[in-house]
């Protein structure tokens, strides 16, 4: 935080400092960060998607209507097996 008050004089620092005494803060663990996703919608159709992987999602018009593309390493596999009742 030093630093940054002697870099940046012009921005004031308006947030307290976090540690104790000066102490350097804690380590965020990934298993508890919050992710932020972006959400859409189409037809009643819900896409949710992490900000990092917004660049594998795209959607063209085609005619009279749009093809959304979804790239994925994975298939597309239903989160829960009791929502599908196996007919297309």
């Amino acid at each position: 935080m030093e630093r940054i008050r002697r870099d940046l004089t012009h921005f004031p620092v308006t947030a307290p400092e976090l540690g104790a005494g000066g102490a350097m803060p804690g380590t965020i663990r990934p298993q508890f960060a919050t992710l932020v996703k972006k959400s859409y919608e189409a037809d009643e159709i819900e896409l949710k998607l992490p900000l990092a992987r917004m660049g594998q999602v795209r959607t063209r018009r085609v005619g009279a209507g749009y093809v959304t593309t979804i790239r994925t390493s994975t298939p597309l596999t239903p989160i829960d097996p009791d929502d599908v009742d196996g007919s297309v």
